[in-house]
């Protein structure tokens, strides 16, 4: 088999605008269905504007956001997780109204509603900015979101577990799958082409992924 790319992974295709048109203005939502596609790194000025690190493909995915849901740094691993909150930096999830979004460099600068001046946005920072797996687009036939993949049991062709992925590395050629192997630390990660000389199935239902390949073997690179 050649080395063409075996499929690429997306950190996230844009909704349309008002996807969440008539969300109730702070609604409950399971960090399990929530998907990160930005980083608040600081707050920008006086009147409550933050700098956003993208965390997706397209940073003017923000622009096309009716709303969002602001997370904390563990709110995917808290145990009350779904529950609602009252309002801007409070609680675990929220969500909240874009009122605006302009661009510096590479971050989006945005404004989210009720967060007014410096102290509210100094609060956000460290914040991740969400949105519900329903608003993804479908993705072409052959590639994964990255949240899909990472979790899957990786196995070789004859069925021996060879570990857990758990990133993906965007090289621009092809992608890489990190997998934790079985030996925790101490046996190292495995780094896997993501060409189809190397992955052989992936089932994103069943969390599974099929691979023919060994460090230091001839498959061929793109």
């Amino acid at each position: 088999m050649n080395g063409q790319a075996a499929g690429r992974a997306a950190r996230g295709t844009d909704p349309a605008r008002g996807a969440q048109a008539g969300a109730p203005p702070f609604c409950a939502a399971s960090g399990d269905d929530l998907v990160r596609v930005g980083l608040v790194t600081k707050g920008r000025g006086l009147k409550g504007e933050v700098f956003v690190k993208p965390l997706t493909d397209d940073i003017k995915r923000f622009e096309r956001l009716h709303g969002v849901y602001i997370e904390s740094a563990d709110a995917l691993h808290a145990p009350d997780a779904s529950r609602a909150v009252a309002g801007p930096g409070q609680g675990d999830i929220y969500f909240t109204e874009i009122e605006r979004v302009a661009y510096a460099r590479n971050m989006a600068v945005v404004k989210f509603a009720g967060c007014d001046d410096a102290d509210a946005a100094r609060a956000l920072k460290g914040r991740y900015v969400s949105i519900t797996k329903d608003q993804l687009a479908p993705l072409p036939q052959g590639s994964y979101y990255i949240f899909d993949l990472v979790g899957c049991a990786v196995f070789d062709a004859g069925g021996a577990p060879r570990g857990v992925l758990t990133d993906v590395l965007e090289t621009g050629s092809n992608d890489v799958y990190v997998v934790k192997r079985p030996g925790g630390e101490a046996t190292g990660d495995l780094l896997v082409p993501a060409i189809k000389s190397a992955i052989m199935e992936i089932d994103i239902e069943h969390k599974k992924i099929v691979i023919d390949y060994n460090e230091g073997s001839d498959a061929e690179t793109p």
